[in-house]
């Protein structure tokens, strides 16, 4: 089967379907990639419900240790996962050093590269919103008066020079079809706070929301953080007078003015969704919004931003995490006010300054050297998924799968099969050489001609690594199986001739299986009828054909007759095709 056909085959089959090829032909596909909400029958050591398209290894949410060094930059200020991979911002320091890089890890060869240098004095902010990818510029080496942003629609990154009065475009949302920026100027006198939104992604841009200096004309305002919950967007002011410690609420239909507590000075918000809530993270606080009251929790001693960019927040594995100086900690129920600290391998000097998941592990970056840690896996793990009955008795199959294999890692498969549902469990799970010694380790590897003439299937995948700041992803199992024997009257239920790949282009492979193998020798034949090539007698393991005579030439392309012969009733017959 081509490599077109296969995936329209895919397409047309979805999980567990048929499609009869040709009469007396069949090709079926059996594929799973959600493990979900217990699509298996046992796992150990993974995590099957991280989502659709991801099985990994369980890791340990109260540890972490060093993933990697990210670059010569001092801090690693923002990360966000997109499309499969780590986007790291880094820098210096934003809004007092030269220049700054929008890096890449790239999970599956473990190693970090630069994907675009921004003009910018540092960068603070990076953001997937219905599936673009945000970076606002945090202070523009250009025009002090024109801000940057910065997109991903997955085929490049777009620049915008067009926020106006903006040295500092802060932060950047998605809101009512809109986007949402917050800035800042910094040379007085009046240059004011202004929140804008654009319907043309960033072409133009009309002021929302502007606070202004007090008393007017000795000082600056910002806008900082945004975030969106419950169908409002929520916009953080920098806590100076007039308007003092100040979260906005947009609901579309009139701006609300929230009252927080906070810290004594300005600071850059950070807004995740808990638990049905709002949480607001300050430097020292974290506060909850029910859409009616605000509760402030402080921070457990030594959890504290040290400069006004706070923004280590994430939701993980049921736990809301919050970082800061030399410290993590996390809570299931952080409204209680109760915490618990992780353990960071080394963790001394290190503020974590930003924080994401990917691959189902939570990531910390950290300022001084840039480093990045993560949730360390556990070595080893497995899964067995759920009975599987294909139409009818297969006679070949080739197993497929796609996985992110990082250097020292692993995933590899057994699979084993039965005549019926009840004896499955019975079998034993076998690798490609029909022993339950081997693996199958590479993807389109032809499956073990023990399986011919079994009905019933399971897979047994197993995750390993190495390295236990690096695991394995599986993304997807599938086992293509054809039905291409012919069983003889009177051969016995279950008897089958299999040959593939079908057509072949330069060695054939050959099974057979039920009570026909016995005593069966297989010989090849041309259309007029003549024997060319005896391949002898029907062994374990299979035969191979080279596409050869008796006489070691090379035959031309065409049809040619299969035939196993037995001693005790009619042959089994199959047609094949060598390609050119």
């Amino acid at each position: 089967m081509s490599a077109i056909s296969r995936r329209v085959l895919a397409i047309v089959l979805g999980i567990g379907a048929a499609l009869h090829a040709a009469p007396g032909a069949a090709s079926w596909l059996w594929t799973q990639s959600d493990w979900t909400g217990g699509a298996y029958e046992s796992a150990a050591g993974v995590n099957p419900d991280i989502q659709a398209g991801e099985l990994v290894l369980v890791n340990d949410p109260d540890r972490l240790v060093l993933a990697f060094d990210a670059s010569d930059w001092n801090g690693v200020w923002a990360m966000e996962a997109f499309q499969g991979r780590l986007y790291l911002g880094v820098c210096d320091f934003p809004n007092h050093d030269y220049y700054a890089d929008i890096m890449i890890y790239d999970y599956g060869a473990d190693s970090a590269y630069v994907d675009i240098p921004v003009a910018e004095e540092g960068i603070n902010v990076l953001k997937v919103r219905e599936g673009i990818f945000f970076s606002p510029g945090t202070d523009a080496l250009g025009d002090v008066f024109i801000g940057n942003i910065y997109y991903n629609q997955g085929d490049g990154w777009t620049i915008k020079s067009t926020v106006p009065i903006a040295a500092h475009v802060f932060d950047i949302e998605r809101w009512q079809g809109k986007l949402w920026v917050t800035t800042g100027c910094h040379n007085p006198p009046d240059y004011p706070g202004i929140l804008y939104s654009s319907g043309d992604m960033g072409e133009t841009w009309s002021e929302e929301i502007v606070i202004h200096p007090h008393p007017p004309g000795i000082y600056f305002r910002r806008l900082y953080g945004l975030g969106v919950w419950n169908g409002s967007l929520f916009v953080n002011s920098d806590f100076e007078p007039p308007e003092g410690k100040v979260v906005y609420e947009l609901t579309g239909a009139e701006i609300i003015a929230h009252t927080i507590p906070a810290p004594g000075d300005d600071c850059f918000c950070a807004f995740v969704e808990w638990n049905g809530k709002l949480a607001c993270l300050t430097r020292t606080i974290v506060d909850f919004y029910d859409g009616r009251t605000w509760i402030d929790r402080v921070l457990p001693t030594g959890v504290r931003s040290s400069n006004y960019s706070c923004r280590a927040m994430e939701v993980y594995a049921g736990r809301l995490y919050i970082g800061g100086y030399e410290g993590l900690v996390s809570s299931s129920n952080p409204e209680a006010g109760t915490w618990s600290f992780s353990v960071m391998q080394p963790a001394a000097g290190r503020e974590i300054e930003d924080l994401a998941v990917l691959h189902g592990r939570l990531y910390a970056g950290t300022l001084l050297d840039a480093e990045v840690y993560v949730t360390p896996a556990v070595a080893c793990g497995t899964l067995v998924s759920e009975p599987y009955a294909f139409p009818a008795p297969i006679c070949a199959g080739t197993l497929q799968f796609t996985a992110l294999e990082p250097p020292g890692t692993k995933v590899r498969f057994q699979l084993r099969s039965a005549a019926s549902e009840a004896e499955l469990a019975a079998a034993a799970f076998l690798g490609p050489d029909g022993t339950a010694a081997s693996w199958y380790e590479e993807s389109q590897t032809p499956i073990s001609p023990s399986h011919c003439g079994q009905h019933w299937f399971q897979y047994q995948a197993q995750l390993e690594t190495a390295d236990e700041r690096l695991a394995p992803v599986l993304e997807e199992f599938a086992l293509e199986a054809e039905n291409t024997g012919t069983a003889a009257p009177g051969a016995g239920s279950g008897s089958c001739l299999s040959a593939w790949p079908n057509p072949f282009e330069t060695e054939l492979r050959i099974a057979l299986a039920g009570p026909a193998a016995a005593g069966s020798r297989v010989r090849i034949y041309d259309l007029r009828g003549r024997c060319i090539r005896d391949l002898g007698s029907a062994k374990e393991g299979g035969l191979r054909w080279d596409g050869r005579d008796a006489q070691g030439r090379r035959l031309s392309a065409g049809i040619y007759l299969l035939r196993a012969e037995t001693a005790s009733g009619p042959a089994l017959v199959e047609r094949v095709v060598r390609l050119r």
